[in-house]
C-alpha cells in the first residue's frame, strides 16, 4: 500500500477487507463509526482515516454472523469444547487470502497467507481435521445468517401489521 503514502485522509470512509480464495469477505473493518445495535457486543474501534501507519488486528476468525443478539459463541461452544468465549465466527483455515483496502473508491489489494501455529503443524491429518471442523462450524454460521435474515423479514411484517391490528377502523 506504498502508493497511499501521500493520501491525506480527506476522501471519506476507509474500508479494509480480508477475502478468501473464493472472494468471500471473511473480515471487514471500516473507519465509519459502528452502530450500537447490540448492547452485549464490546465496542469495536473504527479504522483510523488519518495519514500515517496504523496497526490493524485481525483474530484470524470470520466476522460474527448477523444476529439480533450475539449468542454464536455460546451455541458453538456446545459443539466444540475448545471454542474460545468470544463473539467471532469460526477460525479461518490456513491458506491464501487477499487484503483489500478501499480509499476514495480506489481499491488496493495485497496477498496474505495464513499458516497454522507452528505448535500445531500442517500435517495432512491436522489439516483434514481442521477442514472438517471448519465445515461444521460454517453450517452453524450459515444457519445463523439465514435465521437472522428471516427474523428481520418477520420483524418488518410485524411492524406493517401492527397498525392494522390496533386500528379501530372495522375495514
Amino acid at each position: 500500500f506504498e502508493s497511499l503514502k501521500h493520501w491525506e485522509g480527506r476522501y471519506g470512509e476507509v474500508k479494509l477487507e480480508v477475502l478468501d480464495v473464493g472472494g468471500r469477505v471473511v473480515h471487514a473493518a471500516t473507519s465509519a463509526a459502528a452502530g450500537a445495535t447490540d448492547r452485549w457486543l464490546p465496542v469495536t474501534r473504527p479504522l483510523l482515516a488519518s495519514p500515517g501507519h496504523h496497526r490493524v488486528v485481525w483474530t484470524l476468525r470470520l466476522d460474527p454472523p448477523p444476529a439480533q443478539k450475539h449468542r454464536y459463541a455460546h451455541f458453538a461452544r456446545a459443539l466444540f469444547e475448545d471454542m474460545p468465549p468470544d463473539l467471532d465466527g469460526p477460525p479461518v483455515l490456513p491458506g491464501s487470502y487477499r487484503v483489500r483496502l478501499t480509499v476514495a473508491g480506489q481499491a488496493y489489494t495485497q496477498p496474505l497467507t495464513v499458516h497454522n501455529d507452528s505448535r500445531v503443524g500442517e500435517a495432512p491429518a491436522t489439516l483434514s481435521a481442521q477442514r472438517r471442523h471448519f465445515a461444521l462450524a460454517m453450517k452453524v454460521y450459515d444457519a445463523m445468517r439465514i435465521a437472522h435474515r428471516e427474523f428481520a423479514q418477520l420483524a418488518r411484517v410485524r411492524a406493517q401489521l401492527k397498525p392494522l391490528l390496533t386500528s379501530t377502523d372495522p375495514d
